[in-house]
């Protein structure tokens, strides 16, 4: 007779081949440099995730360097249907004159499908009043 934790690894390992055959696995990498009004933004998370119907799945996190660049790849099975991939920045930029003020946002930019097995070069990035950013929960701005 089978116990139950024998019947679920055996189970397992007879669901495994079947898995990998209808759910595809994809490599993606991304790239890129942010910049806050043209200079290059340092230490800024960069991280990227699968958006998921529950909860979103974690594929990496990078930290931009002194020149604002960052590079995160990842490897991962998508159950089921293509990969909704995209990247969040939270970062910290300051504002033009008048009156210039540290401000906080949050960007979820997406990776455009086409990349899902490929390298997606996000290229230069402004992280101010970019109006192709999708800010989420507002912009927090200091006060002078």
């Amino acid at each position: 007779m089978f116990s139950p934790t024998t019947t679920t690894i055996s189970f397992a390992l007879l669901a495994l081949p079947f898995c990998t055959a209808f759910w595809p696995y994809y490599n993606l990498a991304v790239s890129g440099q942010l910049n806050c009004n043209g200079t290059a933004m340092a230490g800024v998370q960069v991280k990227l995730f699968e958006d998921d119907r529950y909860a979103d799945d974690d594929l990496g996190t990078d930290v931009t360097e002194l020149d604002g660049k960052f590079a995160i790849s990842t490897n991962d099975y998508e159950i089921p249907g293509p990969p909704d991939n995209y990247i969040k920045i939270v970062h910290r930029c300051t504002t033009k004159p008048p009156g210039p003020r540290i401000c906080t946002a949050t960007i979820r930019h997406p990776v455009p499908a086409a990349y899902t097995n490929g390298h997606y070069d996000l290229g230069t990035m402004e992280l101010w009043r970019n109006p192709g950013n999708k800010v989420e929960g507002g912009i927090l701005c200091d006060e002078s």
